[in-house]
């Protein structure tokens, strides 16, 4: 397994986002985790973890507002009043875009 952690920016908010690749030449697909609320990605790294070494890579984020993509921890769970849900679907399709 290969963990490689970055942000990316999209939309004017830098994204937390976070690859395990597998170490396989041949990976079967690939996973996209879309956290729930009050989470971060890197709570999904067991799973990441064994997803791996059954042949797949995995790819998630830090949805706005969560964890290291929020930029402060006075902003944990803020989201924007007027196109909080629309980011979010546009964050989610960028990064399965970058898959």
């Amino acid at each position: 397994m290969n963990k490689k952690e970055r942000f990316i920016e999209f939309n004017r908010q830098l994204i937390y986002f976070v690859e395990w690749t597998t170490n396989v030449e041949k990976p079967l697909g690939n996973i996209v985790i879309v956290h729930g609320m009050a989470e971060h990605i890197n709570r999904y790294q067991p799973f990441a973890e064994y997803a791996n070494r059954k042949g797949y890579n995995v790819f998630g984020y830090d949805q706005r507002g969560h964890g290291f993509t929020a930029s402060s921890k006075t902003d944990l769970g803020l989201i924007d009043d007027k196109l909080g849900w629309e980011h979010y679907v546009s964050d989610l399709s960028h990064i399965v875009k970058k898959t």
